[in-house]
């Protein structure tokens, strides 16, 4: 449900003005502020694996950034900053979704060294040298 949602907003989203795109962004700020800052919890007794959701409590907003939209917002951060990270995922005319092993193997053939890999549901983020 998340792919299909990021792609459907990407796809309204690139073809948008930087500005407007990132007016946009603002409010999927906004969402995942008003999320986090409900408190909200949300429970799911069993695991849904159609839908690739596990059993768990989660935060309101952790539980709709994992399974259905990135909202991403932190408090660390200004709201610009946040503003800033939403219209990166969503504004590049260009998005792959790629298996770590995948990219660990590109790293390997053009012979650099895996210093660091964090991945999470959402993407991977990785460090090389050569």
């Amino acid at each position: 449900m998340r792919e299909a949602i990021d792609d459907e907003l990407r796809s309204r989203i690139v073809p948008m003005d930087s500005e407007t795109a990132f007016a946009v962004c603002n409010q999927i700020t906004s969402l995942g502020r008003d999320l986090q800052a409900s408190g909200g919890t949300v429970t799911i007794q069993s695991d849904l694996p159609f839908l690739g959701i596990q059993a768990g409590t989660y935060h309101l907003q952790d539980f709709i950034y994992q399974y259905f939209m990135k909202c991403w917002h932190n408090v660390a951060f200004s709201e610009r900053h946040c503003d800033l990270v939403n219209f990166d995922w969503y504004h590049p005319p260009f998005a792959y979704r790629y298996h770590l092993e995948e990219l660990i193997g590109w790293v390997v053939a053009n012979g650099l060294t895996l210093t660091r890999t964090v991945s999470i549901e959402a993407q991977h983020y990785m460090e090389a040298v050569g």
